[in-house]
């Protein structure tokens, strides 16, 4: 099992550190003095040791830097990833504003067709005149156009994995599936008391 990037790191970090230590108390005892055969050949053998430190501490700080370039590198893969989840949810915020503002509109053509046919009192069903009929067939086919945008636009928010948004279309739908029954019942009323 390979291990973790940063324990790598850390364990670069502390032989690194390990090893500079180890430096820095060869040269405090490079600071005794030379007095004799015996320190004499003590400060010799310190400097070989400090020559053997000094490329322990070069190779100890290219496995620090190879340690970091693969954090860099980590640290780059990262922003990368969050760079893209929040373009992703960028795109889905924009999906579903759109959605949203077309559940909207519907609402509001949705009132501009069934308010109409509300307002039709049951007499004005009694007597047919052709002024009512060209407004009722119309009223129909407008009323037709927004049961069939709420379908679409169900679908669209159901094919973008938009649940709440779907069933408030098929809520809107379902309104106006039940006003188009009203008018339905009314123009049979106009056809069964129309002149033929």
């Amino acid at each position: 099992m390979s291990k973790k990037p940063d324990a790598v790191l850390v364990k670069a970090a502390t032989l690194l550190d390990d090893e500079l230590s180890h430096f820095e108390g060869l040269l405090q005892e490079l600071k005794a003095p030379v007095n004799s055969e015996k320190a004499l050949q003590r400060a010799r053998q310190r400097l070989e040791e400090c020559s053997a430190c000094e490329e322990k501490l070069a190779e100890h700080l290219r496995a620090f830097a190879l340690a970091m370039q693969v954090m860099q590198a980590r640290q780059q893969e990262c922003m990368q990833l969050l760079n893209e989840r929040a373009e992703g949810l960028q795109a889905r915020l924009l999906d579903r504003n759109a959605l949203v503002q077309r559940i909207n509109q519907l609402g509001q053509k949705a009132g501009q067709v069934s308010d109409p046919i509300s307002a039709l009192a049951e007499p004005a069903w009694e007597s047919p005149t052709p002024e009512l009929l060209s407004s009722v067939a119309e009223m129909s086919a407008r009323l037709e156009s927004v049961i069939a945008e709420a379908a679409a636009v169900a679908t669209s928010a159901k094919e973008s994995d938009w649940a709440d948004v779907a069933r408030d279309a098929d809520a809107l739908k379902q309104q106006l599936t039940a006003v188009r029954g009203k008018l339905l019942l009314g123009q049979r009323k106009l056809a069964s008391r129309a002149p033929s």
